[in-house]
């Protein structure tokens, strides 16, 4: 174990560098290196990124990035740092699925307030904003106006949320427990937010990883899709938004229990990604399948582009991950 140990961290320290410090190395199993990250890349000897090489995970402090260590090398390291990994700890016999964003335990269910001067976008048309966001949703983005009633899609012209599409989640039990909003004005360099407690002062604001986007609308006996963001769960039945490339402990948790069928359909630049998550469920006992969207942007997009019937043409290419197709896809 502790040649394994030394092993891995050899890997690291040769796309790293030199961790904070080495001494006592062989009863320690925290370490800190210099996170690669775009965030945290030009910072100096700030060694924000902690590893743990008992559990064979890592976390930035900084910009929050976390996961197993082969997802930190394959993101970081070369292809020969990642195949000495693979000889000695294959990823697909890891357990260690982000032990930093573990299932949270509450007492009472979750709620969350949605944004000040929120307005059903299917009420009255009465201003000109209004206007622009409903045929921002039903020009653009595609979205009927049965589906503008059924996610309760909203919108604001005041407050930290103005001039925003507003959708909400319902747990189960048909409570709102989050929400994402979306500008529809063009040139906004922040398109997406989340609810904020800077936004909600004295007020509780679940985090995005205590919640299931929209589980009232899950059917988990089904095949449940993984997207990344909240329009693509427009396009694909049964589908969950995780808003961004990492499941929850939570989510990850319900398949389980509920042995659902899952199908990974991230966009086409999380690629690696995918490999992580397929290898995570995969390992345990999970029966999991991808959809590649190489060349065709993220669901929502290709939906919007290529219409119905060109996703669902895509969707029944679902396939198994091998390691000949891995290997094929890492070399592009």
């Amino acid at each position: 174990m502790q040649d394994e140990k030394f092993i891995v961290l050899s890997i690291l320290k040769d796309f790293l560098g030199e961790p904070k410090s080495s001494s006592d190395a062989e009863n320690r199993n925290q370490w800190e290196f210099n996170c690669p990250s775009s965030k945290c890349k030009h910072d100096i000897n700030k060694y924000n990124l902690a590893f743990n090489s008992e559990k064979n995970v890592y976390k930035c402090w900084k910009c929050k990035e976390s996961g197993v260590v082969h997802k930190l090398v394959y993101k970081y390291g070369s292809s020969e740092n990642y195949s000495r990994l693979e000889l000695i700890s294959p990823a697909h016999l890891s357990k260690s699925i982000d032990v930093f964003r573990k299932e949270k335990k509450h007492e009472k269910i979750l709620t969350c307030p949605l944004p000040d001067g929120y307005v059903p976008i299917t009420s009255e048309i009465k201003t000109y904003m209004h206007k622009n966001a409903y045929e921002y949703l039903f020009n653009e983005r595609k979205i009927s106006f049965e589906q503008m009633i059924e996610f309760k899609i909203g919108y604001t012209e005041i407050g930290h949320y103005r001039n925003r599409i507003i959708i909400p989640s319902l747990d189960e039990h048909g409570n709102i427990n989050y929400f994402s909003s979306r500008t529809f004005l063009k040139g906004v360099k922040t398109k997406y937010y989340q609810p904020d407690s800077k936004a909600f002062v004295g007020k509780n604001v679940p985090d995005k990883y205590d919640i299931i986007f929209n589980e009232k609308n899950i059917n988990w006996d089904l095949p449940v899709y993984l997207v990344e963001g909240v329009f693509d769960m427009f396009r694909v039945p049964n589908s969950i938004p995780m808003l961004g490339k990492t499941p929850s402990w939570l989510l990850i948790s319900k398949l389980i229990q509920h042995k659902s069928t899952v199908v990974i359909c991230l966009d086409e630049d999380a690629i690696k990604d995918t490999f992580e998550i397929y290898e995570q469920l995969s390992s345990m006992g999970i029966d999991v399948y991808f959809v590649d969207l190489a060349g065709l942007g993220d669901i929502s997009y290709h939906y919007e582009k290529n219409g119905k019937d060109a996703l669902v043409e895509l969707l029944k290419t679902r396939k198994k991950i091998n390691f000949f197709y891995k290997f094929l896809k890492i070399l592009n």
